[in-house]
């Protein structure tokens, strides 16, 4: 999978679940930062709690608060889709 198809592919799950809840009022390339940040340490994770993990601390350093935590409980399973299509 090419960079840009799988950074949008990442973009989406992201935008999905809005964590900090700011998709309607700033766009959908709000969390552009945040979602290159999850594609680079996307290859390091190997499970998808590790992926679930790195995507709330990714929102952490960022928001200093991951939002709401149970809006995170596929995007481990979502992003390894992603990973696994890129291999």
């Amino acid at each position: 999978m090419k960079y840009k198809k799988k950074y949008l592919a990442v973009r989406q799950v992201i935008n999905e679940i809005d964590p900090i809840g700011l998709i309607d009022l700033c766009g959908l390339e709000e969390y552009d930062m945040e979602v290159a940040d999850i594609l680079a340490k996307l290859k390091d994770c190997s499970t998808e709690d590790e992926i679930k993990n790195m995507v709330i601390g990714v929102f952490t350093r960022y928001f200093d608060d991951p939002g709401d935590i149970n809006l995170y409980s596929e995007v481990g399973f979502k992003l390894m889709n992603i990973k696994l299509l890129g291999t």
